[in-house]
């Protein structure tokens, strides 16, 4: 493995055209996925998150959501796969939908495959744009976004013009009351909004160009929950939001590398693990592979690796299974 002193120096002659390999080869390690997987839907999750900095470091700023000073990055995942396809790193004090239409516009300039004859993208009230919507809506992608609530909104959703009492359905615990087509002021055409309310009084709205049913709807936004896993999995096993130096640049360069880890990672346990292991974590795939006490001796001109026991078993299970299916990859 490489030693940090290494790592740092291969970061320090990093170039922005080096940047461009990294996402192209991030592009090719996804592509690879998609062709195992053959999945014709593709369901993307766009959102923001937080990286933390210390001291002074470049295009730090204050966000007022997270409370303190660091980076706003966006990322945009497929939930089916689980891959990371597009990241983008950003000054603290960007506001969540803030380039959220080019973001999305350089991937499905780039990356987009013929496989996928289904495009869902769905986002959290931040990116509700008119921009991001047309750009949608241009490239025959469905999407199913909240909207922030506004007394507009409020004063529709209870008006009884809006509101059919046959078509109540209740839904995983909350109730949606019906529909409308709605307008902003900033929007160029009305379009559909389902409402949500609970059990608490409380009223959510979102907005979708999917002709589905109201329930299915319901369900398509609720799952996107899923990319908060991929996030946290993201920065738990592979150090996604590492930003220990003072350059802007670096510190993105070390996020597209955790990028690239973690779908080689998904793209390795596509290839060599059972279905029922697809799931594991990074941290338990360590557990279970890596991390594992042994000794090693030499004997004859051997070396001999000498593990627990306990663990022999299924160690050799998981361990030579996999390595017989990638050694087969070269056959």
């Amino acid at each position: 493995m490489a030693s940090q002193p290494t790592i740092s120096r291969f970061l320090s002659h990093l170039t922005n055209e080096d940047i461009d390999e990294l996402q192209e080869l991030n592009r090719r390690i996804v592509s690879l996925i998609d062709e195992r997987s053959a999945n014709t839907e593709l369901v993307l999750d766009l959102d923001s998150t937080y990286f933390e900095t210390f001291g002074h470091q470049e295009k730090i700023g204050f966000n007022y959501h997270y409370l303190n000073i660091g980076y706003h990055p966006l990322i945009m995942t497929d939930a089916l796969t689980g891959t990371v396809r597009q990241v983008s790193l950003r000054s603290g004090n960007t506001y969540t939908g803030n380039g959220a239409t080019e973001f999305v516009q350089g991937y499905l300039s780039t990356s987009l495959s013929a496989q996928h004859q289904t495009i869902i993208l769905r986002g959290d009230s931040g990116f509700a744009t008119p921009d991001l919507m047309k750009t949608l809506e241009g490239n025959n992608i469905f999407y199913t976004i909240r909207l922030k609530s506004n007394p507009r909104l409020k004063r529709m959703a209870l008006d009884g013009r809006y509101v059919n009492l046959d078509n109540l359905l209740m839904i995983e615990g909350q109730l949606t009351t019906d529909e409308f087509e709605y307008q902003a002021a900033s929007w160029d055409k009305a379009r559909r909004v389902i409402v949500l309310n609970d059990e608490h009084g409380g009223t959510q709205f979102i907005v979708t160009n999917l002709s589905l049913p109201q329930k299915d709807i319901v369900r398509v936004y609720r799952k996107r929950a899923a990319i908060e896993d991929i996030i946290r999995e993201l920065k738990g096993g592979f150090a996604f939001g590492k930003t220990d130096s003072s350059s802007f640049f670096t510190n993105k360069a070390r996020m597209w590398i955790s990028v690239i880890a973690s779908n080689l990672m998904r793209l390795m346990k596509s290839i060599a693990l059972d279905d029922q292991q697809q799931s594991w974590t990074i941290n338990t795939f360590r557990d279970r592979l890596l991390k594992i006490g042994g000794r090693v001796t030499k004997h004859a001109h051997k070396v001999i690796l000498t593990l627990d026991s306990r663990i022999q078993e299924q160690f050799d299970g998981l361990f030579w299974r996999a390595w017989e299916r990638l050694n087969a990859l070269w056959q």
